[in-house]
């Protein structure tokens, strides 16, 4: 070993023996004690010596009592046994010397150890879990607040009461013993009786024996409104502490578990939606039933992920009145589930693609034609021939849906946007604008005409823009029968197209005919049929004058007898006999 290792050892071990006569004993050390200290020491001895003395006579008066309560029961050394009521008093008044010991011994306990409220503070070391008290604490924290600032007050000033009442009882002890003395002195002066003076001598022990224990209480509740007074705050710091401790603790608690919670389902959120876009489970090939089961996997692992971040944040904070909430608000979730069973049924079969509304099928809803785009907690329905026709439903109103597969020639609406359309109660007009809510027209003359959807439909619009057909009778007199054959309808077509060709293109006029409709009581009926492109379709109304005018022109120009309703009365002279 080299010297440098021996001379360190050497410095330890001397440091070590040679600590104690360097250093002084924090436990032996004496500290200098002031004349000040010094005299309040002396004071407070001599009032220990005399609730000591107090004490010991109360103990001596009650072994006296006790052994006079004795010899009553058994009547030694009396004439005759005590009656009930003499020992049901005496045991009474033992009783009360009893309890004023015990008081007077833990007084002078107190004033031995200088400390106030031990017993309390031993009694309060339990902590009790007490679910109101803890709802108080959170509920009510202003009132105790306010509470704790006028205890402090209140108990002060009863002490001070206290003292005030002590000190002038202490007064007329002494005032009592004072004039007791004169009237001892005189006695005796005066060579009176002796029995006077014993009284006297044993009724000045009572007063020396009561008024000895006045002192001690005296100093007892003057040290404990000195720590009052020690321990006042301001009330800003009781506030603040108020705050820190029993609001802004489970406040902070609280926010905690809420934002574990909220990340938690974030970071679930980010995976299912990683997953989601890098598509790897179609690629694999996994069936949709499958996906959406794994879904409906992944909404209860994350739900019940998210919960346990919570009441781990809790039960780590060791706020256990929080946590209990959380715990009978999950317990109550859990017993108000049992109703809810069936309807969560059917929730999981809507999210699984199995209900009664499915995944691109048809469904109606609101007395129009919906495509169910999406299935999830919330569900979108689309109409493509409406305008903002997507809306965003809930599963509870999407189960007593039924949707059904449908055809690609199907229909969303009844018309387009810019179609003209003939309504049930005779208005012509285009359609401007069609929502879910609302279909306005644009009839001829720039006015608007507005239906609500389902009145719009219920209205049955008869849509123009896809070809359409006019027909219009019109007569002809039983004289121009043989005529109505051939020519006449051969005269009335050429005349019918010169005319609507003032009107439409000639490119318009699908199909054009005129041919006998029926014979009528009064007149032949000929039938006009005009088919006409969709293009057409804003001169619908005029095309129908137009055909009307044409033939009543062409009538009019070669001479055509055009009939009206005739009434022929035959009279009884007139009428041929039966044979």
């Amino acid at each position: 070993m080299s010297p440098r290792f021996f001379l360190l050892m050497l410095v330890c071990l001397g440091t070590f023996f040679t600590r104690p006569c360097f250093s002084a004993d924090p436990i032996t050390k004496k500290e200098e004690v002031s004349p000040a200290q010094r005299t309040s020491t002396e004071a407070q001895l001599a009032i220990l010596l005399q609730g000591k003395q107090a004490v010991e006579e109360d103990r001596a008066g009650l072994k006296e009592k006790e052994a006079e309560l004795g010899a009553m029961r058994t009547g030694k050394g009396r004439p005759a046994k005590a009656t009930e009521e003499e020992l049901e008093a005496m045991q009474k008044e033992i009783a009360a010397t009893r309890l004023s010991l015990e008081k007077h011994e833990e007084e002078l306990r107190q004033a031995i150890v200088g400390v106030a409220g031990l017993d309390q503070e031993a009694d309060g070391a339990v902590d009790k879990v007490d679910l109101s008290e803890d709802a108080k604490e959170v509920l009510q924290p202003v009132l105790h607040a306010a509470k704790e600032l006028v205890a402090r007050q209140r108990r002060t000033a009863q002490l001070q009461m206290e003292i005030n009442r002590k000190t002038q009882l202490l007064r007329k002890y002494d005032e009592a013993l004072t004039n007791l003395d004169r009237i001892h002195d005189a006695a005796m002066d005066a060579d009176g009786n002796k029995d006077l003076c014993a009284m006297l001598v044993e009724q000045r022990k009572q007063l020396e024996n009561n008024r000895a224990h006045i002192p001690v209480e005296i100093a007892n509740f003057q040290r404990e409104r000195d720590e009052l007074e020690a321990q006042r705050k301001p009330w800003n710091e009781y506030a603040s502490a108020l705050l820190r401790d029993s609001i802004m603790r489970r406040v902070w608690n609280l926010l905690l578990a809420c934002f574990a919670t909220a990340v938690v389902l974030l970071l679930c959120r980010l995976l299912l939606r990683f997953f989601s876009y890098r598509a790897w489970l179609r690629r694999l090939g996994v069936s949709p039933f499958l996906l959406r089961f794994g879904r409906v996997l992944y909404y209860l692992g994350s739900t019940l992920a998210a919960g346990m971040a919570g009441f781990l944040v809790l039960y780590a904070s060791n706020d256990w009145f929080l946590l209990t909430l959380a715990m009978l608000a999950l317990a109550g979730l859990l017993l108000a589930g049992r109703h809810t069973l069936p309807k969560l049924y059917e929730q999981v079969k809507l999210l699984l693609n199995i209900g009664s509304a499915r995944e691109g099928e048809r469904v109606i809803f609101r007395e129009l034609p919906w495509l169910v785009k999406r299935i999830n907690f919330y569900c979108d329905l689309v109409n493509p021939s409406l305008t903002g026709g997507a809306i965003r439903l809930t599963m509870r109103d999407v189960i007593p849906l039924h949707s059904r597969p449908f055809d690609r020639r199907e229909r969303w609406f009844a018309t387009e946007e810019g179609d003209w359309v003939m309504m049930s109660d005779g208005v012509l007009g285009k359609v401007v604008l069609q929502t879910p809510e609302y279909v306005q027209l644009v009839p001829n003359g720039g006015s608007y005409k507005t239906y609500q959807t389902a009145d719009f439909l219920k209205q049955n619009p008869r849509n123009l823009s896809h070809n359409f057909r006019i027909q219009s009778v019109f007569g002809l007199g039983y004289r121009h029968a043989a005529a109505a054959l051939g020519e006449i309808p051969r005269l009335l077509e050429t005349r019918l197209r010169m005319e609507l060709t003032e009107v439409i293109a000639h490119e318009e006029i699908l199909y054009l005919n005129v041919s006998i409709a029926k014979a009528n009581t009064s007149s032949l009926d000929l039938l006009v049929l005009l088919d006409c492109k969709g293009s057409a379709a804003a001169h619908y109304q005029e095309l129908e004058r137009c055909a009307q005018r044409a033939c009543v022109a062409e009538a009019t120009s070669q001479g055509w007898e055009i009939p009206f309703p005739q009434l022929t009365l035959h009279t009884a002279s007139e009428a041929i006999p039966l044979k």
